[in-house]
């Protein structure tokens, strides 16, 4: 009884030492939990082999110049800005290379649920079969092989442009992997893989290429599809943005790839921005429901101190941090300049959804608008000035404009009144009154605004209407 009491007791002892020899979480670590997932491997120099093949059998219509300018000058300039600069393409273009066998060995469906991965597997390894005696796959963190064929959906190719690892080779819904792809001479490669038809568009190479950049984590792609699965997998028709982009629309290419076929593609939401790395914890203010707090947030196409707001929901079965509300501010510059509309986009989150059926949707502030055309909410709109969420117990109102940035204030339902009123007669002060402004004026648009930061917003309206009346 005595030995198994110090038997006892050393084990304790030595569960206590092995935890203190622990790491504590760093404090950016710590902060980190406040996002969530993000990828580790999406920063900085990503260098990418691009194979330019063609069959036998048909012609390509794109010269090679040009496909070269989409796929190393384009995607680099999109992935660039899209990071602000915290990640960029070092290409290696090859091509063309003549693939052994006719279009026809290798043709896909255009339907994700219906794309054969055996032929997905012998594109890729035909491939790297051909240019494996001077290359060295080891060297690249991804490939991408475009094919010289114009293709639409079911022609051509049959499917435009796809990621294979991780994606179509393993199935993107049940434990996706990346699985390993081998040229005739036994050399291997086990890292991210797109195919893109020589015509697909900017958009969808970008599309592709961030859910390879992303990667896997927990057995989720890091970067998910944005649009629906099942519809785009509807094979009584052919697939289009408006039929399967059905949760976000045009507000980020993981959800349509493009919004004007020949034009450059609309940018990303804060939501695929935060899980590549490239918004981190630092630029994003998390506000619980119940709570009132404002900020002013930077244009999503621009670097800025504050890019995001985020209000966790808690669920009664769930408290995983899986459901929450992402708050961006939206305007027409920089690659968003294509957009239908500008202002305070809502995205609401499910990560416990399967990607392909509506991880983020839009909170749509008109959804009598036509596919998200007057998809976010503004002060100037009477109709699209607030959103209310009554059960989670959150009110959002966009406020003015202030130095290119755009306010917002996160309340309650009960203070939402009071604070619209006052958020509107601010606005009205600075259009009424536009600088340069007398030093009464001045003073009292000061005053208002210290009260409404102050959440006082009764004391905000009171000076507003002395200067107004």
């Amino acid at each position: 009884m005595r030995l198994f009491k110090i038997s006892l007791f050393l084990i304790v002892i030595l569960f206590l030492s092995l935890a203190g020899l622990q790491e504590p979480l760093a404090k950016g670590d710590e902060k980190e939990n406040i996002l969530g997932q993000q990828s580790k491997q999406a920063l900085g120099e990503q260098r990418v082999l691009v194979l330019a093949v063609r069959f036998p059998d048909v012609e390509p219509r794109f010269a090679l110049k040009r496909i070269r300018k989409k796929v190393v000058r384009g995607l680099n300039k999109y992935v660039k800005e899209q990071s602000y600069g915290l990640t960029w393409i070092k290409a290696d273009f090859r091509g063309w290379i003549t693939l052994p066998h006719s279009i026809h060995e290798y043709k896909v469906s255009p339907y994700n649920f219906e794309v054969d991965r055996t032929r997905v597997k012998k594109l890729v390894e035909d491939s790297m079969s051909a240019v494996e005696s001077d290359v060295d796959f080891s060297q690249y963190q991804h490939i991408i092989v475009t094919v010289g064929a114009f293709t639409t959906p079911g022609k051509g190719y049959g499917m435009i442009c796809y990621c294979a690892n991780p994606g179509m080779l393993s199935g993107v819904r049940k434990e996706p992997r990346y699985v390993p792809v081998e040229s005739e001479g036994g050399r291997t490669f086990r890292a991210g893989v797109c195919v893109a038809a020589e015509n697909a568009h900017l958009g969808m190479f970008a599309h592709d290429f961030f859910h390879a950049l992303g990667g896997i984590n927990k057995n989720i792609r890091l970067v998910p599809c944005l649009y629906s699965f099942e519809r785009q997998s509807d094979s009584s028709r052919l697939p289009t943005f408006k039929h399967h982009a059905i949760y976000m629309g045009p507000w980020d290419i993981m959800s349509q790839h493009f919004i004007e076929r020949k034009k450059p593609p609309q940018g990303i939401s804060s939501f695929t921005k935060i899980r590549l790395g490239w918004i981190s914890p630092d630029q994003v203010l998390l506000v619980n429901p119940g709570s009132t707090q404002w900020t002013f947030l930077s244009p999503l196409s621009q670097k800025g101190t504050t890019m995001a707001v985020k209000i966790p929901l808690k669920r009664r079965w769930d408290n995983s941090g899986n459901h929450y509300y992402l708050v961006e501010n939206r305007q027409l510059t920089g690659y968003d300049r294509l957009l239908p509309d500008s202002g305070i986009l809502i995205l609401k989150v499910d990560l416990a959804a399967i990607e392909g059926s509506g991880t983020v949707k839009v909170m749509d502030s008109d959804p009598d608008s036509p596919h998200f055309s007057h998809a976010t909410f503004r002060l100037d709109r009477k109709n699209r000035n607030v959103f209310l969420d009554n059960k989670n117990n959150v009110a959002i109102i966009p406020l003015w404009p202030d130095n290119g940035r755009q306010g917002v204030l996160i309340t309650t339902p009960e203070k939402s009144s009071e604070a619209l009123k006052a958020a509107l007669m601010i606005q009205e002060l600075i259009q009424r009154f536009p600088e340069p402004r007398g030093k009464e004026v001045e003073q009292s648009i000061k005053e208002c605004i210290a009260y409404f930061t102050n959440s006082d917003f009764k004391k905000c309206c009171q000076v507003a209407e002395q200067v107004l009346n």
